[in-house]
């Protein structure tokens, strides 16, 4: 009998002993890591399974997740490309490719890839939902519809689904639709504080500003943190002339968020119908400065000029 032998028996040592991982084992190490954020050791994991065994699709794929969720797009498409070449049949792999491009603002690529997906599994009602959010960004608000009533068909109890629905709704003026998708949502996971906020802006739009109010109160019960709840909220005490709630939600929305553009925006009605010129000027100005301001330049500008100002 060799020393080797002799010495793994007698547990002396462990040196040339101990049995080396499978790529299967190193895969299922590497996606232990990634649920953990341990995105480098991930990537150490599933560099050794695919040298393992470079045919090894779903290590690509696991890999290509990391990738993305490092933003190292580039990466994550060639390992997607990969695990397509080695199964093209393989419908979430498309799905993942798709994400990439949804992560990078590519909603045509995105939706290219979630239908390649629902191509080869047509009973996922996540590759439904996920084309369905394309076909929405790129226009098609009728093909969205369809998507979503399918995944609703076959997983009633996906919230998210149902908020999706509802904006889609609420896009082709169909309110009372959209009231019932936001509320359905609601009743699936009611910790949601965005799905409140959004029902929030539905009833205001349906003037029902004490069901508004309800829905605003608690989505920042739910996450005090909500800075665009405030918003909504201060923008509805605006409109019926409630200026002093008015302020304190809007002062506590740029608290939460100096780079909202709306919130500038809607504090700035206030000074102006309290008469105070310089601060809302000041918050125009700011507007202009903040996230999403260009959606508004034109009637800021007009404003300022108004007031005296240069744009």
């Amino acid at each position: 009998m060799g020393l080797g032998v002799l010495l793994c028996l007698g547990l002396a040592f462990t040196w040339g002993c101990a049995k080396k991982p499978t790529a299967d084992e190193l895969n299922a190490t590497g996606s232990t890591y990634a649920r953990q954020g341990e995105y480098q050791k991930a990537l150490d994991s599933y560099n050794q399974a695919i040298q393992l065994r470079s045919a090894f699709p779903q290590a690509y794929v696991n890999r290509g997740i990391v990738y993305d969720a490092m933003k190292q797009y580039d990466k994550a498409l060639a390992d997607f490309d990969k695990a397509i070449a080695l199964n093209p049949r393989d419908a979430w792999t498309y799905n993942e490719r798709g994400q990439v491009y949804e992560h990078q603002g590519d909603w045509k690529r995105a939706l290219t890839e979630y239908g390649l997906a629902v191509e080869r599994d047509s009973q996922s009602a996540m590759y439904l939902a996920n084309r369905g959010l394309a076909y929405a960004l790129t226009g098609d608000l009728q093909a969205a519809l369809k998507d979503y009533d399918r995944a609703a068909e076959l997983n009633p109890t996906e919230p998210e689904t149902f908020v999706r629905r509802g904006a889609v709704h609420k896009a082709l003026d169909q309110l009372d639709l959209a009231l019932g998708d936001y509320s359905t949502a609601i009743n699936l996971y009611p910790r949601d504080s965005r799905t409140y906020d959004l029902r929030g802006k539905l009833y205001v739009v349906r003037g029902e500003w004490p069901q508004a109010l309800l829905d605003f109160n608690k989505a920042v019960e739910l996450d005090p943190g909500f800075s665009a709840a405030y918003c909504h909220r201060g923008s509805g005490y605006l409109d019926r002339k409630d200026y002093p709630h008015a302020l304190t939600d809007l002062n506590r929305c740029i608290e939460l968020n100096s780079q909202l553009a709306e919130g500038f925006l809607n504090r700035s009605l206030v000074y102006r119908a309290m008469g105070d010129r310089d601060h809302e000027i000041a918050d125009l100005r700011a507007v202009l400065k903040a996230t999403g301001g260009e959606l508004f330049r034109a009637d800021v500008e007009k404003r300022l000029t108004a007031l005296g100002q240069k744009p």
